[in-house]
């Protein structure tokens, strides 16, 4: 039997429960492609296209915090000839969320967006190893898009869209380019921006075509306030048991 200073107690270890449990799952990863090897599977050089990506379906629902993503930038030369300086190239992505791919293509039931940014270089020399395909690929980053302050919850799937909005594209020499990995579901969808409606379609704008190719990402959330008070209903119970056989 419990007495007033055992409910006392348990309440307590509670309510320690939430706020430990709350601390400690305050930001967890639902989806993860990014780990592990990827390649290079898109790139922009006139600032025109709009990547949607494949269908993503969470483990676990909950508010998003961040969403990231693998780019790097490149360099092309029909000739295999150098760039007779570096570049630096500093871009401005935005990252729609929408409920579907018909959503995305359509530009309807935005979920949310956010943006970012950093300065990528390239040393503008094609390799050796470069020369069959004409171009290089270099300073690969992971931009890491905020959507905490959005309070957009998750649905059980959804997919994502971006678009570099920067203007000072070195348009002709230089790329942006996304990391995915293949065997995945697909297709992947490309169309011109802004939206446009039927244009979307499954091989990317400079040739080659992405079926089964997914953007690498990680997609992290606080999750849903049940699962927290779940979680610290069973440390409150599991106390009261111990404290019965006692």
């Amino acid at each position: 039997m419990l007495n007033r200073k055992s409910v006392i107690v348990c309440a307590a270890a509670a309510a320690l429960g939430f706020a430990t449990v709350g601390t400690a799952m305050a930001d967890i990863v639902v989806y993860d492609t990014l780990s592990g090897q990827d390649t290079f599977i898109d790139q922009q050089y006139a600032n025109n296209y709009y990547y949607i990506g494949t269908e993503i379906a969470p483990n676990q629902t909950g508010q998003l915090t961040t969403i990231q993503i693998p780019f790097a930038v490149t360099y092309y030369n029909a000739s295999n000839e150098n760039r007779a300086t570096s570049f630096d190239y500093t871009p401005n992505v935005r990252l729609d969320l929408y409920p579907s791919i018909a959503d995305a293509v359509a530009n309807t039931n935005l979920l949310g967006t956010a943006n970012a940014s950093s300065t990528f270089h390239n040393d503008g020399i094609i390799g050796p190893g470069d020369t069959v395909r004409h171009y290089n690929i270099e300073d690969r980053q992971v931009l890491t898009f905020d959507y905490t302050s959005q309070n957009v919850t998750l649905p059980s799937s959804f997919v994502f869209a971006y678009h570099d909005d920067a203007t000072d594209n070195i348009a002709g020499t230089a790329g942006f380019s996304v990391y995915g990995k293949s065997g995945l579901t697909g297709p992947t969808y490309f169309n011109t921006y802004p939206n446009a409606v039927g244009s979307d379609s499954t091989s990317g704008p400079y040739g080659g075509t992405y079926d089964g190719y997914s953007i690498s990402a990680a997609v992290s959330i606080v999750p849903e306030p049940a699962t927290l008070s779940v979680l610290g209903i069973g440390a409150a119970a599991l106390l009261m048991r111990r404290r019965r056989r006692a």
